[in-house]
């Protein structure tokens, strides 16, 4: 049988690690195994980066928001039953008969006055100051 040519080793130290034989051969098998497991490391590596820097901002929200889900859910009821009661006073000043109608009610108390589709009501009285403008 013929003897196998022996296989050169590829790798070439340079020659500041001359001495450093065992030292070399770790670092370079070190490389070369962090090389091979890139492709694996880098979607961990963005994985993370997305949970910590998206996921993790999100449900702190999330939970914020739960907190004062009550509260919102109270004010959104209030704001919308006075909006429904502004929707009314405004179809109102909009209706010429509701002008006179008031203009007749407050006329013994009150100065009221309607130019360009606005209704102002003054009273003599400070405690009773509705003032309804549109």
């Amino acid at each position: 049988m013929a003897s196998q040519p022996q296989m050169q080793e590829s790798r070439q130290k340079p020659d500041w690690a001359a001495g450093w034989g065992f030292a070399w051969g770790y670092a370079c098998r070190s490389a070369e195994v962090l090389a091979y497991w890139v492709p694996v490391w880098i979607p961990f590596i963005l994985l993370a980066q997305i949970y910590s820097r998206g996921l993790l901002p999100a449900l702190e929200e999330q939970r914020r928001l739960a907190l004062h889900a009550g509260t919102l859910a109270e004010r959104l009821d209030t704001d919308s039953a006075r909006a429904g009661e502004l929707d009314l006073t405004l179809e109102a000043l909009d209706d010429e008969i509701y002008h006179e109608r008031l203009l007749r009610l407050f006329r013994d108390d009150a100065r009221a006055t309607v130019q360009h589709n606005t209704l102002t009501l003054e009273f003599s009285n400070e405690d009773e100051l509705p003032t309804a403008t549109r």
